[in-house]
């Protein structure tokens, strides 16, 4: 298990290595539903609110992010755009999906139509990145260097002010 993800009604998300998402009923803990259609290991997971409808955001080392309704089990839609592995993903609280990748890039996107919004480039493979406050997106860049994990001196953030 690389990822884990409370998801509302009594569930627990995990994302694995053999490419799944797993739905748990956290009172029981017993599977519900397995999640296919990654290529690669699934890295972060987070619960997204789109006015009525929920959605479970998956990121992966196959480079997507997969977007899935958890109540049908179906994979609603996939944003690609990152060049290497997708480490991070956060949510602000209208919905808006960021992720971060090993490929230098923050992108933010619109969730509802799967359109890449804003994308940033910084000096540092992106490991994880949080949201802050409403405005502004902090993205914390480490590197390894002979097994000495240091977090890089970089504080970059997106304006997110904008609508979307």
């Amino acid at each position: 298990v690389l990822a884990l993800e409370l998801v509302g009604n009594g569930s627990l998300a995990s994302g694995s290595a053999d490419f799944s998402v797993k739905i748990w009923n956290w009172n029981r803990g017993a599977l519900f539903r397995t999640l296919t259609g990654h290529t690669g290991s699934v890295l972060s997971l987070k619960f997204v609110y789109v006015g009525e409808n929920s959605l479970l955001a998956s990121a992966s080392a196959d480079t997507t992010v997969h977007l899935w309704n958890v109540d049908l089990g179906t994979l609603v839609r996939t944003l690609s755009g990152h060049q290497a592995s997708v480490q991070a993903l956060d949510v602000l609280p209208d919905g808006t999906l960021l992720s971060g990748s090993l490929d230098t890039k923050a992108f933010v996107w619109n969730v509802t139509n799967g359109s890449l919004v804003q994308s940033l480039s910084i000096s540092f493979p992106i490991y994880s990145l949080e949201v802050f406050n409403f405005k502004r997106m902090y993205i914390l860049t480490f590197f390894v260097n002979n097994n000495d994990y240091r977090l890089a001196n970089k504080e970059k953030y997106i304006d997110l002010s904008a609508d979307y």
